[in-house]
């Protein structure tokens, strides 16, 4: 994400030097001498990694320094370059470890439900347990690892943003501070709420596995005795449920989606006010990047958050997964107590008569 900032950050400075070389250049019209022009390779060669400059690999190195003095040395220079090896490794490692753990919750979960005893089957209907092996486990074993991804990504960049925007206007962080209050306690509130809707909307998830698969285990009855529409009605009953459910979740996404627009939109409005109020004592580049980082922040944060939210929210089947993982126990397939080497030496029926 640094890299990526970097990249953003380098054209604004690119920017700001052509402005000055052009002020410059329009003085020394009038004096009748040469105009000069920047070296394009060297600011090319930093922005997409050119590693064959000499001078774009010196000044890559010397500004992530914050020095900008030229000599001559060799540095793995590119913006462009690292961004996409960084994002590579992170992605990479990110999912390895992510997919391991979903792996290991399967195994845990699936070696607990083989040695549970009989008891756990005769109040568990089968739609119960399918519901956790089907959708649980797909939204650990799919869904989790790239919304957490994603999260991690987005929070950066809005890490990023905020940053920029108070380099160029330090005073920016005073209105900051309580947006990021404000934002702390919707999130919350908001969590409260949907974990509980996430839950309810899992838990009338199973009568629905349920209903489907004892269903198909008896069609052959069911059709003998015409009962095709009764079951039909108990069906859509089941999915109606559900349906409200997971309506009532999209619902409270919403709601929270709205109230972070807002938020996004005062951010957006103090960043461009401060601009306006500090034109003179900022260069176009620098203004460039702030607003349109602060317009990026609009759809970024939003989403960012609703991610993080969701990622809050997918732990519920990772809490039912894990909820299977510690069953109680059957007596294991071999004991301690083995009998002796020689057992049994020799057999003796007896008759007992009365």
């Amino acid at each position: 994400q640094g890299s990526y900032v970097m990249q953003d950050w380098w054209l604004a400075y690119w920017a700001g030097e052509q402005e000055k070389l052009s002020s410059t250049n329009s003085s020394t019209a009038t004096n009748g001498t040469n105009s000069t022009k920047l070296d394009l390779g060297f600011y090319l060669g930093v922005y997409g990694g050119n590693l064959l400059h000499t001078q774009s690999a010196l000044f890559l190195s010397l500004f992530l320094c914050f020095l900008l003095i030229r000599e001559p040395c060799w540095f793995p220079a590119g913006l462009t370059a690292a961004t996409i090896l960084f994002g590579f490794v992170r992605n990479l490692l990110l999912f390895s470890v992510l997919v391991k753990a979903a792996q290991s919750l399967h195994n845990s979960m699936f070696n607990a439900i083989l040695r549970a005893p009989v008891r756990f089957f005769d109040i568990n209907p089968i739609g119960r347990v399918l519901n956790r092996f089907s959708k649980d486990i797909g939204q650990v074993d799919s869904m989790l690892p790239w919304t957490f991804t994603d999260f991690i990504q987005v929070f950066l960049q809005i890490l990023g943003v905020i940053a920029v925007a108070a380099s160029v206007i330090p005073w920016i962080l005073i209105p900051v501070l309580p947006l990021l209050g404000l934002f702390l306690f919707l999130r919350r509130y908001f969590l409260q709420t949907s974990r509980d809707v996430k839950r309810l909307e899992s838990t009338t998830r199973s009568p629905v596995f349920s209903h489907l698969s004892s269903s198909l285990q008896g069609l052959w009855t069911i059709r003998a005795f015409g009962a095709e529409e009764r079951f039909q009605n108990a069906f859509d009953a089941h999915q109606n449920l559900h349906s409200e459910a997971f309506f009532l979740f999209l619902t409270t996404s919403r709601w929270f989606a709205v109230r972070l627009d807002g938020m996004c939109s005062v951010f957006v409005t103090i960043t461009t006010f401060g601009c306006l109020l500090l034109r003179d004592q900022l260069d176009a580049g620098s203004v460039g990047l702030a607003l349109s980082y602060a317009v990026t922040l609009m759809g970024m944060f939003q989403w960012g958050v609703r991610q993080s939210a969701e990622v809050e929210n997918m732990m519920t089947s990772v809490e039912r997964v894990m909820e299977y993982t510690e069953l109680e126990s059957e007596a294991p397939w071999e004991t301690k107590k083995r009998p002796p080497p020689g057992w049994p030496s020799k057999g003796l029926v007896t008759f007992e008569l009365n």
